[in-house]
């Protein structure tokens, strides 16, 4: 007995398959009853089914694998990018504020110094002269000493009631920079997920070629017979062009022209779309020696595939 069901030899009068009316296999997933040929087929569904849930693992897995290191995402390495300009930004800036008030505090620190020095030296070059010219006197020694008792205060001072404070302000830093996390709408488009349904379809004869090619507003196709050319617009409206029933290898939009190219084994046309005109493209003798396959344009460029008529 398999795990995923169970097969019972039951009466067509107690049970019969859902869908031809003999039934002899029950399944213990859905307590369905079948005959054995539609049972297998029913187990058949199931596989299908399971290969589309492992198909929806396998994805998922490549996704979770692809995704291991947060800092392989293009948006999160943009993100630490910024982190890490940011903080070089700000070291920057926080040495820049420190070396400026490094310099205040020198200036501060000078200023009182300095005005003391010039009183000293003011005093000290008085001294030198009187003392040369032997030309003091009492009241010189006196002042003398009177200021430079009053500049030794000063430096007394100094030294002792003035001294230099520092004040900061608190930085609350794990609000200076903060990261939240934003839903970036998907770009990625799941193929196996599209059921929009189509607007507009070609039908095709078994085994028939259909030539195709598209623009940004028309679609523009061949049928097996070759004798006309279909124009299809964006209101799915469609057009029927006479065609010389030379027969048709491929065909191309090109942009620069915004013309349709028709390619067949040995000529080249284009097709106006809003003037429904097709004219024939002269070739240089080289090309006529050529059959042409496949066409495809970019830009000014037209490009195609061919072979030489005499080659192997």
């Amino acid at each position: 007995m398999a795990d995923q069901y169970s097969l019972s030899k039951l009466s067509t009068a107690t049970a019969k398959c859902k869908m031809c009316e003999e039934g002899v296999c029950i399944c213990r997933g859905c307590k369905k009853m079948f005959c054995e040929d539609h049972f297998t087929q029913h187990r058949q569904q199931l596989a299908v089914q399971l290969d589309k849930v492992i198909y929806d693992h396998d994805i998922i897995q490549q996704e979770l694998t692809s995704s291991t290191s947060p800092t392989t995402n293009l948006n999160n390495i943009r993100a630490f990018t910024e982190i890490d300009q940011w903080e070089k930004e700000t070291i920057k800036k926080v040495k820049a504020a420190a070396q400026e008030a490094r310099f205040k505090a020198l200036q501060l620190s000078s200023r009182t110094m300095n005005d003391i020095k010039t009183k000293f030296e003011l005093v000290s070059k008085t001294i030198r002269v009187k003392k040369g010219a032997k030309s003091y006197a009492e009241p010189d020694l006196n002042r003398w000493e009177q200021e430079l008792e009053e500049i030794n205060q000063d430096l007394c001072n100094e030294k002792l009631n003035c001294a230099l404070t520092v004040y900061t302000k608190n930085i609350e830093w794990p609000k200076m920079i903060e990261v939240e996390l934003q839903q970036i709408p998907s770009t990625k488009v799941r193929f196996d997920k599209l059921s929009v349904k189509a607007s507009a379809s070609i039908d095709i004869v078994p085994g028939g070629y259909v030539g195709l090619a598209s623009s940004n507003d028309f679609v523009l196709y061949v049928e097996n017979n070759h004798k006309n050319l279909s124009l299809i617009n964006r209101l799915c409206e469609k057009t029927t062009i006479a065609w010389n029933n030379i027969e048709i290898n491929d065909m191309c939009w090109s942009s620069y022209l915004s013309k349709f190219i028709i390619l067949t084994d040995s000529k080249l046309f284009t097709f106006d779309a809003t003037e429904f005109k097709i004219i024939e493209i002269k070739l240089n003798k080289s090309l006529t020696e050529k059959a042409f396959w496949n066409c495809s344009c970019t830009e000014q460029t037209l490009l195609m595939i061919c072979d030489e008529w005499k080659s192997s």
